[in-house]
């Protein structure tokens, strides 16, 4: 392993892979899937805290299959469960949208052989900044080291 001291004295690994810029979804997501291929990765993300900013509010289909393949569905169900007005009701089985309009997935046949082991067709209404804390979480247990903050 490689160490690189930095003039503050701070004492860090150099030896990755892999490097990820940006610690939002898509980047946590990457990071994890890589590490779980047996890279080394290391995440670098500009800001010192999570975004709060609400910007996406939800998960489509394919995420939610994506999600519910790594074990990290049922997470991501529970936080949006205890959030108000929401549970179950949001969290209808859906196929998808339709200009944000969900298709119900009751006259969906699910035996169908094109839907077939595609897991649960939900539509979940979370916070972005929810979705990065579990896959941050995740990428933590996985020994994925994150960087905050400028370097």
């Amino acid at each position: 392993m490689s160490v690189h001291t930095t003039p503050t004295g701070d004492t860090t690994r150099t030896d990755y892979d892999v490097l990820v810029a940006g610690a939002g979804p898509v980047g946590l997501m990457l990071a994890t899937e890589l590490r779980l291929a047996g890279a080394r990765v290391l995440v670098v993300e500009r800001r010192e805290e999570p975004d709060t900013a609400s910007k996406a509010g939800g998960i489509n289909t394919a995420s939610v299959e994506a999600f519910e393949r790594r074990g990290l569905l049922p997470a991501l169900a529970a936080v949006q469960d205890q959030a108000p007005f929401q549970g179950e009701q949001r969290r209808a089985p859906s196929v998808g949208h339709f200009g944000g309009i969900q298709v119900p997935a009751d006259p969906v046949d699910g035996d169908a052989p094109g839907l077939r082991g595609r897991g649960p067709a939900w539509y979940l209404q979370i916070q972005q900044v929810e979705v990065e804390r579990i896959l941050g979480r995740r990428a933590m247990e996985l020994g994925i080291e994150i960087r905050r903050g400028p370097s």
